[in-house]
């Protein structure tokens, strides 16, 4: 009996993290560190890029390690400098990385800005007591955007993107809004900031403030689930309040009446949403019985 419990428990947090899915997608998601060690001669190296893919518009973090082939013991003294090559314009930057003092295995983590789509070349080029070598590899950066976008622009310090999703949502349902907020050009994180919202009804001329919600996993995003009353053109302004100052950006969204079309169509969702619960209820139960007959 605590089999089936357990087993219908399991069903019903499946089916629920389904439906809960958010319904916005990110063209770019947070990646983890990713890097493996490629042999340069005497040198065993590995280049990490976080995110991977890279951000275009945003810094990505490049961390470095190398260990000497044979042993696997670090190599004091070692020099390294990066080659990063534009895709688009074949310039070549150099970034100058220093030896960790404490783990001379790593070098302190450096960052890049990526400002356009493609695939940048980045050579390591090492230098020290065993001779000179280089590693290369291709970090391909897409675009940093939000789907959806409904809104964009530059406020002072800072970059603000908008985006909805539906982008034309129905009265009386929610819309999931997201915003990314990074630096102006650098495109950089902003830490310790806050968003607000400010949305303007069209009927009533009411203005609804709403605090936005930073995204768990990505700090850069913030997302709120926003219902609108009324339909109509609403017309919002999003303000970013941090260490660099205050910026806003204006934009609206139109949100269409709630006919019998929409509603029929809220309906059918909400149907399948319940047939997958009750199904994946059904099937557990199934399935605990089974269990405790054996």
């Amino acid at each position: 009996m605590r089999t089936s419990i357990s087993a219908q428990l399991l069903a019903v947090a499946i089916a629920l993290l389904l439906a809960a899915l958010p319904p916005i997608a990110l063209a770019q998601e947070a990646g983890e560190s990713a890097g493996h060690f490629q042999v340069a001669g005497p040198y065993k190296a590995s280049i990490s890029i976080d995110p991977l893919p890279a951000a275009a518009g945003a810094v990505g973090r490049i961390t470095v390690s190398v260990v000497n082939a044979t042993t696997g013991e670090p190599i004091p003294g070692l020099a390294a400098t990066l080659v990063i090559t534009d895709p688009e314009t074949g310039e070549a930057s150099r970034v100058g990385l220093t030896q960790r003092a404490d783990n001379p295995t790593l070098f302190e983590e450096a960052g890049f800005f990526f400002p356009r789509e493609g695939d940048w070349v980045t050579r390591l080029v090492l230098e020290g007591p065993l001779g000179p070598e280089h590693v290369e590899m291709t970090v391909p950066a897409i675009a940093r955007a939000i789907a959806g976008e409904i809104a964009t622009g530059v406020a002072g310090p800072y970059r603000i993107v908008v985006g909805a999703n539906p982008t034309s949502p129905v009265a009386h349902l929610g819309s999931r809004f997201t915003t990314l907020v990074l630096t102006h050009p650098e495109g950089e994180p902003v830490s310790n900031k806050t968003l607000t919202y400010e949305f303007t009804n069209p009927e009533t001329e009411e203005v609804m403030v709403l605090v936005g919600t930073r995204h768990l996993s990505q700090p850069d995003f913030f997302q709120n689930l926003i219902t609108f009353l009324t339909f109509g053109t609403w017309r919002f302004t999003a303000t970013v309040d941090g260490p660099l100052g205050i910026g806003s950006i204006d934009g609206q969204i139109v949100v269409r009446e709630n006919t019998d079309a929409g509603l029929k169509g809220t309906l059918l969702w909400a149907s399948v949403m319940a047939f997958l619960i009750l199904a994946g209820l059904f099937l557990a139960r199934r399935y605990g019985s089974s269990r405790s007959k054996g």
